[in-house]
């Protein structure tokens, strides 16, 4: 978040999101996936951006009751070349109540939920969610 600037958006105490934020080891497993080393990829703030654009649902703090099974989220993603339409993120719960975000190219399944961070709210996931397009970078 500090490497791309959005780390200002957790200190905002009047614009509420909901941030699904990765765990320290999805992002290793994203470097391998992406074949960059975690500088590497530190070192590119436009990927990195439109990565993490992507785990930020704005407008709305969504706490873990009201994750619906089919429950859509609109997120800071935009839809190239649509500029106004945002990329999407599904809830999937599972028979024994655990959530799982579904995402284009990934799914991600909510670790820890309910961290309050001024007006928003974060819950942890075990993966990097990947949106549709990715910077060519």
């Amino acid at each position: 978040m500090k490497a791309t600037g959005l780390d200002d958006l957790l200190d905002d105490e009047d614009d509420p999101f909901t941030l699904f934020a990765p765990t320290d080891e999805a992002f290793k497993q994203l470097c391998g996936r992406l074949k960059m080393t975690e500088d590497e990829l530190l070192a590119h703030p436009l990927l990195l951006t439109r990565i993490l654009d992507y785990h930020i649902v704005p407008g709305a703090t969504i706490m873990e009751e009201e994750m619906d099974d089919g429950l859509s989220l609109p997120t800071e993603a935009r839809m190239p070349p649509v500029v106004g339409l945002r990329q999407r993120l599904a809830v999937v719960r599972g028979a024994d109540d655990s959530i799982t975000i579904d995402g284009w190219g990934s799914d991600a399944k909510v670790i820890e939920t309910d961290i309050k961070a001024c007006a928003s709210v974060i819950h942890v996931v075990d993966t990097v969610l990947l949106p549709d397009k990715l910077p060519a970078q």
